[in-house]
Formats: structure tokens, sequence, C-alpha cells
């Protein structure tokens, strides 16, 4: 029971650092909801034993959701070094390019001095589909590697579904 009030309190944590701005939300919920009832679904968090939807970023105008790899408490939870009962994240602290997968081999090194390593990798999604959110699809990259890739594939396509981001006019 006690992890089960230490999650909890993690994920009211997480509400509470996402009220940051009201409108934003109300109109955040709003396309959520409009979404939803036409039928979609989002995709889930990426993590382990974890069953909850995905962040969204942000709608775009004509109301499809730039979605993120991880549900907010999960992406909360981990940014926080705090562990969540049941739940293993996905996003490891080294690029998993290192014995070059990608058909390049990562250069980074651990002598880059930088003070917090963790915020140089980041979760790319190999088929450049954010909605394929699964563990096989979902690899941790550094900065340098994810850059590449995307270049060398293409990946940077704002015009895709799962990228689309809020216009402003």
């Amino acid at each position: 029971m006690n992890d089960e009030l230490k999650n909890l309190q993690i994920y009211s944590e997480a509400q509470q650092a996402s009220k940051a701005n009201t409108s934003r939300k109300s109109q955040s919920h709003k396309a959520k909801e409009a979404w939803i009832k036409k039928g979609n679904k989002l995709a889930l968090c990426v993590n382990d034993g974890c069953n909850r939807c995905v962040e969204v970023r942000s709608w775009s105008i004509g109301g499809k959701p730039s979605i993120k790899s991880e549900c907010r408490s999960c992406s909360y939870a981990r940014k926080s070094n705090k562990a969540l009962e049941g739940i293993t994240f996905h996003k490891k602290n080294y690029c998993e390019n290192v014995d070059g997968f990608l058909g390049f081999k990562c250069r980074w090194t651990t002598d880059i001095n930088d003070p917090d390593p963790a915020c140089c990798f980041e979760l790319d999604h190999l088929d450049g589909n954010h909605w394929n959110n699964t563990p096989e699809n979902v690899k941790t990259l550094c900065c340098m590697c994810h850059r590449k890739k995307t270049a060398l594939n293409k990946d940077a396509d704002s015009t895709k579904d799962s990228s689309l981001r809020t216009r402003k006019n």
C-alpha cells in the first residue's frame, strides 16, 4: 500500500507541475476530448508496466496531437529520479548506437565535460513514426546520433501526423 501512495503522490506532483498555464490546459483538454470523440486513441507510454497514454506536446489547428514517448507521470518521475512501482523506464543514460547499428558509430565519449550528460540523451522512433511506441522501435540516442539519423532518414517531416505542432498566425 505504501508504494501505491508513493505512486499517487508522484502522479499528483506531475499534475500540479502541469497546471502552470490553465488556459492552455483547457484548450488542450478540449482538443483531446474532440480527438477521442472522433474515435481516435493516443499511443501508450513506452515504459514497461505503464498503461497510461503518452503526453501531448501540443495540438495542431487541424486537431492532431504532437505526442511524446512517455506519459506525464513517468516523464516527471524519471526526471525527478523517483521510482514508480511496477514500472521500468525505457530511456537509458547512454547512447544505444555505441555498436553502430544505425550505420555509423556513435562519437559520444565519457570525456565530454557535461555536468548532466543525461540531458544529452533523447528517445528516437527508429521508423520515424511517433505512434509506433513499441520498445523495439524506440531507442535512446545521444543528441549527435539522433540529429544525424534524423537527417539521413529525412525523419524531420513536420507534416507527419505525429509531428504536427500548433501553428501561430
